[in-house]
């Protein structure tokens, strides 16, 4: 009876975009669960690249040349490249598939203190690592932000870091944020990225002025 009760109370987890994630959410009510399949937490993004789109060209070439001479190697050549466009995606699906991250930064700077944000990853995956991913980010003083790329892959169950720096150069909140990461494995067709906003907030305090006090002799008392 037990087994069943916690069976049930699991029914609604298909429907979230975060099914695979650790710690999801049990929703019961319609209107959140109806929301959350049109803003995920986490939007996820699959585009072809120039590499993936010439691959499409040679593919739709392939196929009418093996439409228009019945040839089983060209057939046979058509299903290849098409079974590898659908690979990628699976693939790079599974680059993704428990790979957590979280932003760390500094509390306090002063103006013109160089900072240090750094992003921590972890793979809970038990058996495929994680590689070739790209993490966006900006500051501050940095709108238009920069690219943080991951030099090496992270084997299941091991951990990684990725440090960027930045200077404040006025007194006040600073933020930096985390958008997201992409990825172009495993063959470079198809781009994935995973939209999640992270932000820190750091407070900048004025910089340090060099202060001398020289009391005066006929000072009054």
């Amino acid at each position: 009876m037990t087994d069943s009760h916690i069976e049930v109370s699991r029914w609604h987890d298909w429907t979230d975009p975060d099914f695979f994630m650790e710690g999801r959410q049990q929703e019961r009510r319609i209107l959140p669960l109806f929301m959350r399949q049109i803003l995920p937490k986490q939007l996820q993004r699959t585009k072809l690249t120039l590499t993936g789109w010439m691959l499409i060209v040679v593919a739709l070439g392939i196929g009418s040349a093996a439409y228009n001479t019945s040839s089983n190697i060209l057939f046979m050549t058509l299903s290849l490249l098409l079974s590898s466009l659908v690979l990628s995606g699976i693939l790079a699906q599974v680059n993704f598939r428990k790979l957590n991250w979280s932003l760390a930064a500094p509390e306090h700077l002063q103006v013109g203190e160089v900072g240090m944000a750094e992003v921590a990853l972890k793979n809970e995956k038990q058996l495929f690592p994680s590689m070739s991913v790209v993490f966006r980010v900006s500051s501050t003083a940095d709108p238009a932000g920069q690219s943080l790329y991951l030099a090496r892959s992270i084997s299941a169950g091991a951990s990684a870091s990725l440090e960027w720096t930045f200077v404040p150069e006025k007194r006040g909140p600073f933020m930096v944020r985390l958008h997201g990461v992409e990825s172009h494995f495993p063959f470079g067709f198809l781009l994935k990225g995973l939209s999640a906003l992270t932000e820190e907030t750091i407070w900048v305090w004025p910089t340090r002025v060099d202060y001398s006090f020289s009391p005066t002799v006929d000072g009054r008392r």
